[in-house]
């Protein structure tokens, strides 16, 4: 037997196991495994002491497959004599007899107190009491079930090994089988990832499995060069880990899901504004959160929430707070249920056709370093930096402004505790195009909102943590009346070399290479280079730069110029969870866009799932991106009303960048942001 740490280091501690199959910790912290050829049980240390056990265990049984039960014991298969077993912390066997022709191969504790097992060749599930009272409920026949787990939902979900299939089965046995949609896979390994989704790997297959908990199938295949995918386990690292015999290899699933905990730095239900919280839960089961709103000049005012499972909720803060300018935190108070959150507002400028909107999604921490690509006190602009501070003590931040055209200029701003400050870029550095970087003593969150013609237009996004090499833009076009603006900072204390490739369905066009002096920001307006295109951005860097891209459009009509803006990401993903989200013909209408931009040279499978309010009645769909491209899909295709988006890249090694962009009052107004993201890595 061998232990390999969660950074890979491998190190075989045990070589006196006889055929080990099936290994868990037990409740006194060492390991138990069956040992199948030696037909006994055996305890081994962390640090290799091992002791056997076969007093009491029928001869030739073959045990299989161990877990920890509910009473302190370990409990296992007998694959060859047809029973159940268990074994005290002190090695005293007792064994419960099944059906002749049963072969029980792997069990687990459920969540009913009970242990729960598959018996491969009676086709059927059993359920054992601590007690040693049995049940056996039937699944498909000649399905031969294999590895068993606790999934969500008070269920147990089973490989089905000749069926190509994946079942669960509730505390009350009805019985649910998914299809795979592969011949041939041979399902083995379960367990239920820290993702919400169920995993698996595929004999036969070469690969590995998951499953959302409504029943989703997505399969990652051809990841051994020979069939050879067995056990599969959850790690402490949260990731998902499995055998691949073939090549003696361990391999596992690094999982990046979405955060607990998301802050909203801008928001006010003053000054003729109206805000609105959006909240996507992307789990299996209800989430209990807590929204935390910090008014400028008042007491903090706190709120609950219960986000029910695969769902949208909405949140008016003004029902609480009435008239304030204020920040926002809202955190799953189940640290390990990740939700995303953004937040609207509208609001109507003095003597507009119709009302405007900008929208953002929040940040996951504060940080002591912020980027924020566009800004502009000229060309009839209003530029507002709101700063929260969630510390508990006051803190100084710095703003450098690199003005494009112009020298760098810092000035320093008080932050108070528990609150959010705003300040206006005119007051700094009077009538400008600039970038700028905030800095503090104490973590922070900073986004930029910006207003022109009285208001009538405006737009609003979130900074960025990280510059990096390469940036990402989903949204774009220089059709459809749009006019489009990517807007790019050096943070550099040296000149840069930039290189902007744009993304059409026709394939990708180049934007001539150019230099940006150190500490600057650069202005491409894209219609003039690129006319008439729907199109996704890379921006890429010969040092770390970030870019940002503002759009604009319905200059000259009755309704008049509005806007939307946001931040890009410094890498694509292979999730998306975006927040806010609606489709209503009345009204306006009110649409919602979703781009999805491929910026890998092969195209990739996406599945597109619309969380309704309530986790009622939800869509999904599938589509293939091509290669360096981005499609776009109307949620009014697909359903009525209000529903968050996930976006899904099921194609093995490859992500995505993903943006939302939303439409109301006739294109009278429009938001757009990023969304949350988690991440598989193979």
């Amino acid at each position: 037997m061998a232990k390999v740490t969660t950074s890979g280091v491998v190190t075989e501690i045990s070589t006196t196991l006889s055929g080990p199959d099936g290994l868990a910790v037990g409740p006194d912290g060492n390991i138990w495994v069956c040992e199948t050829t030696g037909n006994r049980i055996a305890r081994e240390t962390t640090t290799g002491v091992v002791t056997h056990f076969s007093s009491g265990i029928t001869a030739h049984c073959q045990p299989k497959g161990i877990c920890r039960g509910p009473d302190g014991n370990m409990w296992f298969c007998e694959q060859a004599m047809n029973k159940i077993g268990r074994i005290t912390m002190s090695g005293a066997i007792t064994e419960y007899s099944l059906p002749s022709g049963t072969e029980p191969y792997y069990i687990a504790a459920g969540p009913d107190g009970a242990l729960w097992f598959t018996e491969n060749k009676s086709n059927k599930i059993g359920r054992i009491t601590t007690s040693g009272a049995i049940t056996h409920f039937a699944v498909t026949a000649g399905s031969e079930p294999f590895g068993i787990c606790a999934g969500p939902g008070n269920s147990m979900w089973f490989t089905e090994s000749t069926a190509m299939r994946v079942g669960k089965i509730a505390m009350g046995g009805v019985v649910t089988e998914y299809s795979t949609g592969i011949t041939s896979s041979w399902g083995r390994g379960i367990v239920y990832g820290s993702d919400g989704n169920i995993w698996w790997s595929e004999n036969q297959h070469k690969g590995i499995a998951m499953i959302t908990p409504s029943g989703v199938v997505t399969e990652y295949q051809n990841l051994e060069a020979s069939p050879g995918t067995m056990g599969m386990t959850l790690g402490p690292d949260d990731n998902v880990w499995f055998c691949c015999y073939a090549s003696t290899e361990v391999a596992k699933v690094t999982i990046s899901i979405p955060e607990h905990q998301w802050y909203l730095a801008e928001g006010t239900t003053a000054w003729g504004f109206h805000d609105y919280i959006t909240i996507e839960n992307p789990n299996a089961t209800p989430v209990a959160a807590q929204i935390t709103y910090m008014p400028s000049g008042a007491a903090n005012v706190t709120q609950n929430v219960t986000l029910a499972a695969s769902s949208q909720t909405t949140v008016d803060p003004g029902v609480l707070l009435g008239r304030k300018d204020f920040s926002t935190r809202v955190e799953a108070l189940d640290h390990m249920k990740p939700i995303a959150v953004d937040r609207t507002m509208t609001w109507t400028g003095q003597g507009a056709a119709s009302p405007e909107a900008h929208s953002s999604i929040g940040v996951t921490s504060p940080a002591t370093s912020w980027y924020l690509p566009e800004g502009s006190s000229a060309w009839g602009f209003e530029c507002w930096l709101l700063v929260q501070n969630p510390n508990a003590s006051d803190t100084t931040a710095t703003f450098k402004y690199m003005i494009e055209g112009g020298s760098p200029k810092s000035v320093q701003h008080l932050v108070k505790a528990h609150s959010r400050a705003t300040f206006n870029m005119a007051d700094d550095i009077g009538s400008h195009d600039a970038s700028v970087m905030i800095t503090a003593l104490l973590p922070i969150i900073p986004e930029r909102a910006m207003y022109r013609n009285n208001r009538r237009e405006g737009h609003d996004s979130i900074g960025t943590t990280s510059p990096a090499s390469d940036y990402y833009l989903a949204e774009g076009t220089s059709a459809w009346g749009f006019t489009t603006y990517v807007l790019v900072q050096n943070p550099n204390s040296s000149s840069v070399k930039v290189n902007i490739t744009f993304m059409t369905s026709s394939g990708p066009v180049n934007y001539s290479q150019f230099t940006m002096a150190a500490n600057s920001r650069k202005t491409i307006r894209v219609n003039e280079s690129l006319p008439g295109k729907d199109f996704s951005t890379k921006v890429h860097g010969s040092k770390p730069i970030i870019a940002e891209r503002a759009m604009y459009w319905g200059a000259g009509t009755a309704l008049g110029e509005a806007c939307h803006d946001s931040i890009g990401l410094a890498a694509p993903h292979s999730s998306f969870y975006l927040p806010d989200g609606q489709a209503t013909p009345e009204d306006g209408p009110t649409e919602t866009w979703t781009l999805v931009q491929n910026p890998n040279s092969s195209a990739v499978n996406i599945r597109i799932t619309y969380l309704r309010p309530n986790g009622a009645h939800n869509v999904n769909f599938t589509d293939r991106v091509p290669a360096n491209s981005r499609k776009t899909y109307n949620m009014g295709d697909k359903l009525e009303g209000r529903a968050s988006v996930q976006v899904d890249c099921e194609t093995v090694g490859k992500k995505i960048m993903v943006e939302r962009a939303m439409y109301f009052f006739g294109r009278g107004g429009g938001t757009d942001t990023i969304g949350g993201f988690r991440d598989l890595t193979f």
